[in-house]
């Protein structure tokens, strides 16, 4: 149901709000009769805040993945102004189908709304992220509140910024400086840790800390400050640990990595590197930590360098590791954060073959005419609904559902188990037994000599080796046959 909020205006064009959105203590989030754009209204009129959104509608960033139609950042584009013209909100692009970030680094999370993303998304990931930073320190701006809640993901894995109207901003005219007012737990660099930040003047070098901490958490799926305490009495809280600089891979912290903890080897050395600079160097020298385009010339190294595992297709690892840390982390540890897709077929193909058992001995196989109507009556019991993952979308997240995992993997196995119970009952008829003698023959010897075709020189004996078997095969099946037919004369 429309409502209309009375004299509320953008460029002098009333405006209906469809459905709220989101609510907090700040304002509330609308649903607008603009498809493609979301309303944020302010409870309250602040003529500073006025200005800072003018800023923002008139300076905006540019964005990096505007070629490919995707938004990277909740901008405000349009203000909203009640009946009296003051400024009381603003219109901002809508960004459908998305999730917060965590739901991508989480392993238990992604694997419910991702199953078939592997490292390499989460590394691509972590490069765009970079490349928003950069792009939005180059426009003049500084993010100031970033915590993995205020970056959506679609599902094609690519980021988006929202919550931008708390950015620390200046106005390039006049040299107003609109602070960020908000900072988050753990991700508040240890020099703003205890401070106003109303008196704060906030640079890109605090940012650095912050994009490092969701960079690491986007690669190993934990917080750096994160680890098995090691000093005496219980842990510290995370901004204790910030401000003191304990991180697993600190050379003198007072914090481990617990048995569960990514090693840090395990990324390029590039990435170790920037990891370091950040999180040990940095904490002493902000100054060093990577800039955003540091990040992302690193990131770009590490993904060349990646390498799929063969033994498993979803795992992919750093070359300059040496082996697969995710099979070696799956049989050491008992966990893989990689397993791939989990489509409903090992509960289900125990029930198949427990349905298949139970109309074998129950009553017969029907035949070709009936097996279609059978299997359709099976595949309807145990195939259970899909869900979609993503609110509001019917298409492949990130990047195939659960129900096009069903569709490829679920519905060829059943006609195939079904069929090898109906050959079974038909190989209990005497003229099958008689083909199936010498065409399973044929098939070892065909086979025998595919194994042995890359050993040139073995093949000529493999042949008259698997013919010989054949033959002496097929006399024994004979002879076998006759003495059955001779007691059954008698």
């Amino acid at each position: 149901m429309l409502t209309q909020f009375p004299g509320y205006t953008v460029k002098d064009q009333p405006i209906q709000f469809t459905q709220e959105l989101a609510r907090s203590g700040e304002g509330t989030l609308w649903y607008t009769d603009r498809p493609d754009r979301v309303a944020k209204v302010y409870h309250t009129y602040d003529a500073r805040r006025s200005h800072k959104l003018a800023v923002m509608v008139a300076h905006p960033p540019p964005d990096p993945n505007a070629a490919i139609g995707h938004i990277s950042y909740a901008w405000p584009t349009e203000l909203l102004r009640d009946a009296q013209g003051q400024i009381r909100g603003f219109l901002m692009p809508r960004i459908s189908h998305s999730v917060d970030l965590i739901e991508l680094y989480h392993p238990l999370r992604r694997q419910r709304i991702g199953p078939r993303l592997t490292w390499m998304q989460l590394h691509v990931t972590a490069g765009s992220l970079a490349s928003l930073v950069w792009a939005i320190h180059e426009a003049g701006y500084v993010l100031g509140d970033m915590k993995p809640q205020n970056i959506l993901v679609n599902r094609m894995a690519q980021p988006s910024i929202i919550d931008t109207d708390s950015f620390q901003v200046r106005d390039p005219h006049t040299g107003d400086l609109y602070r960020c007012l908000v900072g988050s737990e753990s991700f508040t660099p240890a020099e703003l840790l205890g401070k106003d930040l109303a008196q704060v003047i906030q640079t890109p070098v605090h940012d650095r800390f912050r994009l490092g901490v969701l960079l690491y958490l986007l690669l190993f799926g934990e917080h750096p400050f994160k680890g098995q305490w090691t000093g005496t009495g219980e842990s510290p809280p995370p901004n204790e640990l910030v401000r003191q600089g304990f991180w697993p891979h600190a050379p003198q912290g007072l914090i481990r990595p617990s048995l569960l903890t990514i090693p840090l080897n395990s990324v390029h050395p590039q990435l170790q590197h920037c990891f370091h600079r950040c999180f040990t160097e940095g904490h002493s020298q902000p100054d060093l930590r990577p800039t955003p385009q540091e990040w992302v010339k690193a990131l770009r190294v590490a993904i060349a360098d990646l390498k799929t595992c063969r033994r498993n297709t979803h795992h992919v690892y750093s070359r300059h590791h040496g082996h697969c840390h995710w099979c070696d982390r799956a049989q050491t540890l008992g966990v893989d954060i990689f397993p791939g897709p989990e489509p409903p077929v090992h509960r289900l193909q125990q029930q198949i073959h427990q349905q298949i058992h139970q109309q074998m001995h129950s009553r017969a196989i029907p035949g070709i005419g009936g097996l279609r109507k059978w299997l359709e009556d099976l595949t309807g019991r145990l195939t259970p609904p899909a869900a979609a993952p993503f609110p509001g979308s019917g298409s492949s997240p990130l990047p195939r559902t659960t129900r096009s995992i069903e569709a490829k993997d679920l519905t060829p196995r059943l006609p195939l188990v079904a069929a090898i119970a109906w050959v079974r009952r038909l190989g209990q008829r005497r003229w099958v037994q008689i083909i199936s003698l010498p065409c399973g023959m044929m098939g070892l010897w065909l086979i025998l000599l595919r194994l042995t075709q890359p050993y040139w020189q073995e093949r000529a004996l493999t042949a008259t080796g698997t013919t010989l078997l054949v033959l002496l095969l097929c006399l024994c099946g004979m002879i076998s046959l006759g003495l059955r037919n001779r007691q059954g004369g008698s």
